[in-house]
């Protein structure tokens, strides 16, 4: 499953799905293997606005600079927009900090992995993080300098499906986690109850303070070298 067809799933609508698609740059590496016979609907984003938000950021990606790679094709009036795909690269994009919730996939190309990482690292924390490489040295790098709420290799949002691992954001995306032991530790109140026995300590250094209290405070503070 790749990050195209991440960002397609439920019309884009997904909040686990990649957010931009940051690839090694190549004319070979840009082309679009979509075919969906009959793509989804979006949502509005609110009654006083028709214009569903990724339509209107799309057109304000391409106002900006960015290149349409595949699709493109929208309808306000019918709710609908095409998977498709931006290149980004040549733009400061403004979908790099929006929730896109469509089927609109921005692409940005690199030369260099550290870029990418520090590309990362400038954002807030990501909900889900996926990468797709073979070289486990580059997998385990990208692991260690990134932090995120969930972490996919070479696949796409089935790692939500796993109920035996843990699913939450951290910082920016959320907290606690979802399913099996975690789930029930996040949605459940582990309530402390502390009970006073008949030989508090603390009783000791509350008033009234009788010579036996003071010469006991004497002592602990020569053995503590208060003097």
């Amino acid at each position: 499953m790749t990050a195209e067809h991440g960002r397609q799933g439920a019309a884009g609508s997904g909040c686990r799905a990649p957010r931009s698609d940051q690839r090694l740059a190549g004319p070979a590496r840009t082309r679009c293997g979509w075919r969906w016979p009959r793509p989804g609907r979006i949502l509005p984003s609110s009654p006083s606005r028709p214009l569903p938000a990724p339509c209107g950021l799309l057109d304000q990606a391409q106002a900006a600079g960015a290149r349409l790679i595949h699709g493109g094709a929208h309808d306000a009036a019918g709710r609908y927009l095409a998977p498709t795909l931006l290149d980004c690269s040549a733009i400061d994009s403004p979908l790099d900090s929006q929730e896109l919730f469509g089927p609109l996939l921005p692409v940005i190309a690199y030369d260099n992995l550290e870029e990418v990482l520090q590309r990362i690292d400038a954002g807030p924390k990501p909900l889900a993080l996926y990468l797709w490489s073979r070289d486990r040295a580059v997998q385990r790098r990208v692991v260690a300098r990134t932090s995120s709420g969930s972490v996919g290799l070479n696949l796409c949002m089935q790692q939500y499906t796993q109920l035996h691992l843990p699913f939450g954001g951290v910082n920016h995306s959320g907290s606690g986690s979802a399913h099996g032991q975690a789930g029930f530790r996040t949605f459940s109140h582990e309530r402390s109850v502390l009970a006073a026995g008949p030989l508090l300590a603390v009783r000791l250094l509350l008033p009234p303070y009788s010579p036996f209290k003071l010469r006991l405070a004497q002592w602990v503070s020569r053995l503590t070298g208060g003097g």
